[in-house]
Formats: C-alpha cells, structure tokens, sequence
C-alpha cells in the first residue's frame, strides 16, 4: 500500500491525497493521453515532455456507469495500456490533481516500461464513481466525445485556483451547458449581407 500524505493544492485550498515520492512520473491511462486535452489540463503540450508507453499489470481500464471515461479495477490477467511522462512540475501536476477532482487520488504504482519495472504514480478510483463492466478504448472516446471534453476541460481550469474539490465537482453541469451552447454556437452558420454563409 502506498504511504500517503494529505497537502492542499496550488491555491491552498482542496485537500488533496498524495503519494510520497512526488518526483515519480506520471501514469496516464486515460483521457489525459489526448493530446489537445494534455495540452488544456497541464499547460504545455506532450512533445514538451518526456512520453513513453508503459503497461500497468493487474488492471485494466473500464467505462464509469453513466459516462464514458474510465477508472482502472484490478484484473489480474490483464495490463492496461497508458503512457508514462516524466519532468511535470509539482504545479503542473497540480492541475491534473484539480481536473481529476474527488473522483480519483494519486498513488504509487509497479508498471512495466520496455519490459523493464518501474514505478509511478497513477489516479486510482477513490470509490465516488460507478463502475460499469465495460473496457474503456481512448480511440472509440476520442470518436465520440474529444472535442466537446476538450472545450469543457478549458472552461473547467477558469476555475483552478478558485474553488475547492467539492465546489468543483458541483460546477460540472454548469460547465457542460456552455460547453454544449458554445459548440452549437460554432455549428451554427453566420448571417452575410441576408444569407446563410459557413463561417470563413
């Protein structure tokens, strides 16, 4: 079990479950392996970073009920695909920490990197979220979901520093309406001299 202490975020507000050694790399098994939402939650983009695959053993990644993002569960026969980043600043990790909210806690994991052991840290479920019994696939999300989350994850971090965990977690149905008004105001063609015209 990974030792863990209790610190609070950039702004000193949220209290937040880390583990020791913060000088890990990061283990990313999710929707943070998108490239335009990387570069939205830690501020810089993933070519900025050392990246590498790595496989975590003993879990795998499935579908929270009701939503189409994931939470890893053990399964011991199986190792769930991510990607390790190494060199992210503690503030850095810190937006990462405010964006995966009271969903998941940071704690040291054993992965495999080019078939070498190693060790990270990754977001495991706090126990808040459903678990539903479906394998979750980052390209299938992508399809679906990508652009809209990636509007949704810029309007989130005008909050950062502002509200603690909790409030947060409150604010995501207001965040999810104007995600929805502001990609339907971008579909909608402009008006030109009397026409309808595609926006140039």
């Amino acid at each position: 079990m990974a030792t863990v202490m209790v610190v609070t975020d950039a702004a000193g507000l949220s209290p937040v479950a880390r583990p020791d050694g913060d000088d890990l790399p990061l283990f990313l098994f999710g929707t943070l392996r998108d490239p335009a939402l990387f570069e939205v939650v830690f501020g810089r983009p993933q070519q900025a970073l050392a990246c590498r695959p790595a496989l975590l053993p003993g879990h795998v990644a499935v579908r929270v009920d009701g939503a189409d993002f994931p939470v890893l569960i053990a399964a011991p026969a199986c190792r769930q695909p991510g990607l390790l980043v190494a060199g992210l600043a503690a503030e850095e990790v810190a937006r990462a920490v405010f964006y995966e909210s009271t969903g998941y806690r940071l704690a040291r994991v054993r992965l495999t990197v080019a078939g070498c052991a190693a060790e990270a840290r990754a977001f495991l479920p706090t126990g808040r979220l459903p678990v539903s019994g479906e394998r979750w696939r980052l390209a299938a999300w992508r399809r679906r979901h990508g652009a809209r989350v990636v509007v949704a994850a810029g309007l989130a971090f005008q909050h950062y520093g502002r509200v603690d965990a909790a409030a947060f977690d409150a604010l995501w149905p207001e965040i999810e309406q104007e995600t929805a008004a502001r990609l339907a105001a971008s579909a909608r063609p402009r008006s030109r001299r009397g026409g309808l015209h595609p926006s140039p």
